[in-house]
This record gives C-alpha cells, sequence and structure tokens, in this order.
C-alpha cells in the first residue's frame, strides 16, 4: 500500500483509516469553533467513546499546545492535507508498534518531553482501536527501513510498556 502523502485520493482507504480521519477532521475543526457535529459521536459509535475519547483528545491537545496550527481539511474532502497525512502515519506508525517513525514524524512538530507525553497517550488510543478491530493498514513507505521495535497491539493497552523507550 502507498504511503501516506499531502493530497493523497482518499478513495481506496480502509474503515479504519477514513474514521480516524474523519474523527481528526472534526476535532481540528471545533478547536476552530467551526459549526462541525461533536467528534466523540463517531468514537461513541464505535465503542471508543469511554476508553479512546480521553486519549484521542489528550494527544492532541499536546500536539496543538506544542504546533503550529494544523492543516487540516473539510470533513467531506476527498484528498489529504500535509498535516493529516503526517498523523495518519503518526497512528498507523504507533498501531504497528513503530516507534521509531512515530518519533521522527513527531519530532517535526515537539520537543522531547511533550513527545513523550503524546506518545503516552496515542499509544493508548490505537490500542483501544485495535481492540474494537479498527486497524490501520501497514503504509509504511517501502524503501524506509524497519525498525526491530515491534510489538502487538494489546501491547499499548500495558502500562508499563510505555517506560520501554523513555526510561
Amino acid at each position: 500500500m502507498p504511503p501516506y502523502v499531502a493530497e493523497m485520493p482518499l478513495a481506496g482507504f480502509k474503515t479504519a483509516e477514513l474514521f480516524l480521519l474523519t474523527t481528526l477532521r472534526l476535532w481540528l475543526a471545533a478547536q476552530r469553533r467551526a459549526p462541525v457535529p461533536d467528534w466523540r459521536r463517531g468514537l461513541a459509535a464505535a465503542g471508543l467513546a469511554e476508553d479512546g475519547a480521553p486519549d484521542f483528545d489528550m494527544t492532541l491537545r499536546i500536539l496543538i499546545a506544542g504546533a503550529r496550527t494544523l492543516d487540516s481539511r473539510e470533513t467531506a474532502h476527498p484528498r489529504l492535507s500535509a498535516d493529516e497525512a503526517r498523523l495518519l502515519r503518526l497512528f498507523g506508525a504507533l498501531q504497528h508498534g513503530d516507534t521509531g517513525e512515530a518519533v521522527e514524524i513527531l519530532q517535526a512538530w515537539l520537543p522531547s518531553k511533550p513527545l513523550r507525553w503524546l506518545l503516552r497517550y496515542a499509544r493508548s488510543f490505537v490500542g483501544v482501536m485495535a481492540t474494537q478491530k479498527l486497524i490501520l493498514p501497514d503504509r509504511m513507505p517501502e524503501d524506509q527501513p524497519r525498525f526491530a521495535l515491534r510489538a502487538s497491539a494489546g501491547t499499548f493497552l500495558d502500562p508499563g510498556s510505555i517506560l520501554l523507550h523513555w526510561a
């Protein structure tokens, strides 16, 4: 599967990708005070409201507190923005256990301390997604080296796993 890039068409995206992208777009639009449906409604419909919503919310709150304004499209826009592509890569890398890729993506946005906190919440969120069978496809570029650190989705639910890289 091709990696996420700016202006990538959404045609052919899997359910988990469209779910996450729509939730991202709604959350970011709500931060801009746009009149959009509550981003939590989709999480509730997917069974993620109780365990996933707080972690998703904190992940993005940490990101926007430390980053410039994120480029996000209207919910029905048929293509990805550059920042949406990066965020999908981030969540996908974490769900597939690729911490190295996730850190590389985040270093462009955040200093190390908030980065560690963001990873904690984002890992928890993608673990909750996985428990509901919302698995993001592996879209890591083929020419990019694969990191040895790989873990099952259930690993992210263990609070001790968070200390693996950040002791």
